[in-house]
């Protein structure tokens, strides 16, 4: 029991750490590279893959794994691609935030699909992201329509995504490294498709990537392979709800830093808001914890 919770642990640092600088590339990809969401998706994913069977030479394509595994695919693809897109529009505070009500939607789905009750206390702390993310949001002073359209989208998938994951753990037993493995290699084959059907987008995305969008491509490829193992490994130790907010709360030094970068300036009520949003994810990941060690004490 404690070699499972420690390797929860590490792979749980390693996500925060990976997806912290992952998503200030990405915001830098966004801004330099806008319009081309599907050539960069492509450029990470192709790099992740090599590193992938790089570091795993026995990794094997089944079909009959693969055909099961689309929905988790599609989902994901989804999540990577509206990502991106919100990035586009979105500051990464703002966006942040966003993500941090994804524990909202996934309970939900978790007790419709899983039959998975939440206590009062946790429902409490969800109640406390919510209205966090509602003070931000309406004084929000980057307000872009677009963006959080995006960002609802990126929400959705992202919810559903993790509970979809769940349910394909326990059934295939596939390991972390061949979830990323399937992932990668049919959402590559998607995006491919992407960049074929609008090959004209090619020649001007050349022109417009600098070579120091390169360096940052190049990075992003191996940030994507840390972010993919290590958040399957984590993944297969916690429950979705309980992931998606140990994600949401290792945003906090990626919101700071980007304000440092891009001199972003909150209002009074917008860090109120954000605060009050994290608190909240903060509150209900103890409140998970502590339920699970109610119920492990009870058996």
């Amino acid at each position: 029991m404690t070699w499972i919770m420690g390797k929860a642990a590490q792979a749980a640092a390693i996500f925060a750490a990976s997806s912290i600088v992952m998503i200030l590339i990405n915001k830098e990809l966004a801004r330099g590279l806008m319009g081309y969401a599907h050539i960069i998706l492509l450029i990470q994913n192709s790099g992740t893959l090599a590193l992938l069977k790089w570091t795993k030479r026995d990794l094997t394509f089944s079909s009959d794994v693969a055909v099961q595994w689309l929905p988790c695919v599609a989902l994901f693809t989804t999540n990577i691609a509206t990502s991106m897109l919100a990035l586009s529009y979105l500051s990464v505070p703002t966006f942040t935030v966003f993500r941090n009500t994804q524990p909202i939607l996934a309970t939900v789905l978790d007790f419709v699909l899983r039959q998975e009750v939440t206590d009062i206390r946790s429902i409490g702390c969800l109640i406390m992201i919510l209205v966090g993310a509602f003070i931000y949001a309406f004084n929000d002073l980057y307000f872009h329509l677009s963006g959080y359209v995006w960002a609802m989208i990126h929400v959705i998938s992202m919810s559903l995504y993790s509970v979809a994951v769940k349910y394909k753990i326990n059934s295939l037993k596939l390991e972390a490294y061949e979830m990323s493995w399937y992932n990668n290699l049919l959402s590559t084959y998607l995006l491919i498709l992407t960049v074929l059907y609008r090959h004209q987008s090619l020649v001007s995305f050349f022109e417009d990537c600098t070579p120091e969008l390169w360096f940052f491509l190049v990075m992003s490829s191996a940030g994507g392979f840390c972010v993919s193992v290590s958040g399957f490994m984590a993944q297969e130790s916690l429950s979705p709800t309980s992931w998606l907010t140990v994600n949401n709360l290792s945003k906090i030094p990626a919101i700071v830093l980007s304000c440092y970068i891009w001199d972003v300036q909150l209002g009074t009520m917008e860090i109120i808001g954000m605060v009050t949003s994290i608190l909240g994810g903060y509150l209900y990941s103890l409140s998970k914890q502590r339920a699970k060690v109610e119920t492990t004490s009870q058996v």
